[in-house]
């Protein structure tokens, strides 16, 4: 976990210097102020194709995508067709609010309608995808009746499904929402809500496999590894290690932010908590850790997650987070599991770096 500022802080410096993002702007600007009043302005491929370019890098610096590409979403799209169909729409949404902004005055606002097949087409256009997958993937962008829960409570969030169906075979698509589409997460929780099953299953594999990658790493070092091992009273040690009379116990998470069970899930550190209290028994200790010889007397708890992340406060003595990658740098420059509990603690809470922009003139 780390700040926004220091996430967006590389975005929003790689866009300020890409042409793409003055030029677009300039061109934006441009049609603004050019168009008779009232033009009900939808991007031509010339503004779309400068959008798209910003989006893609919005995409590599901060959208987070940690969902393997080639994935399948209820056997109907792949992750990688439906990401670059939400840059599009991103894309599409953002070209017409900045035209928006650059009116003088401003338009009334409006939505962009179009019918279902016409989407599809824009679609197929903008990235070559099938039509059969297209249609999964826009009805996955749609918002239904059925996201609509007890008390009004909306799940998926009304960003994440930035269509509606106006029942005539015309689709509305609200800028506003597409603008604040949230990637992956949108992607997940739709999935989540809408096919729990198909999932889980993904999302289960996803998690055993962070946990061997960690185990893997804990064990470069020849320290004992504990991979997917049952706690009487507890849940498992995902991923684990220790030396002499302490040991580290991990939950490995493929996902930060929920849903669902992500790292940020109070539910996620309640386990963990109930971990790493069971091995402080020593008969538990010794019955689960057996195999490894280990009779620790302090026991921490860690949660792992993919890339990097590092704990975003102070969890006490005992608890801390820590990104994949940092932990393969706190292993390496670590002698014992000790010296790389020290590691990880004396690397959290750090100070979030300053954001500069550098402002350009569009009228130029």
């Amino acid at each position: 976990m780390r700040s926004d500022a220091e996430q967006n802080e590389p975005y929003l410096a790689a866009s300020a210097a890409a042409a793409h993002t003055k030029e677009l702007h300039q061109y934006l600007y441009a049609a603004a102020h050019l168009l008779p009043a009232g033009t009900a302005y939808e991007p031509d491929s010339r503004a779309m194709d400068l959008a798209e370019a910003g989006t893609r890098l919005a995409g590599e610096y901060i959208a987070g995508w940690s969902i393997p590409a080639d994935t399948l979403v209820s056997r109907a799209f792949s992750v990688d067709e439906y990401r670059r169909v939400s840059e599009t729409v991103k894309a599409f949404a953002g070209a017409v609010q900045t035209f928006d902004d650059y009116r003088e005055p401003r338009d009334p606002a409006r939505l962009s309608v179009r019918a279902a097949d016409d989407w599809i087409e824009f679609f197929r256009v903008r990235t070559g995808i099938g039509q059969e997958r297209l249609v999964a993937i826009l009805r996955f962008l749609t918002h239904e009746a059925s996201d609509v829960h007890g008390q009004g409570r909306i799940s998926p969030a009304a960003a994440h499904t930035p269509f509606m169906d106006l029942g005539d075979g015309r689709i509305v698509l609200a800028p506003t929402l597409a603008v604040w589409h949230g990637g992956e997460l949108a992607l997940r929780t739709i999935w989540k809500t809408r096919a729990t099953g198909d999932y889980n299953t993904r999302v289960s594999a996803l998690n055993h496999q962070l946990s061997e990658d960690a185990g893997d790493v804990l064990a470069s070092k020849g320290w004992p590894r504990v991979v997917r091992r049952s706690v009487p009273g507890g849940g498992d040690i995902d991923a684990g290690t220790g030396a002499d009379e302490f040991f580290i116990s991990g939950e490995c998470k493929a996902y930060v932010d929920d849903p669902v069970r992500g790292a940020d899930d109070p539910a996620v550190w309640r386990e963990l908590e109930r971990n790493v209290n069971a091995l402080d028994d020593p008969r538990i200790a010794a019955l689960v850790l057996a195999k490894e010889r280990l009779t620790p007397r302090a026991v921490v708890g860690l949660v792992i997650v993919p890339r990097r992340a590092q704990s975003p406060v102070d969890f006490g003595d005992r608890y801390a987070l820590v990104g994949l990658d940092d932990l393969k740098e706190r292993v390496a420059e670590s002698e014992s599991p000790q010296d790389l509990w020290r590691a990880i603690k004396a690397h959290e809470v750090r100070r979030s770096v300053d954001v500069v922009a550098s402002p350009f003139t569009v009228g130029e």
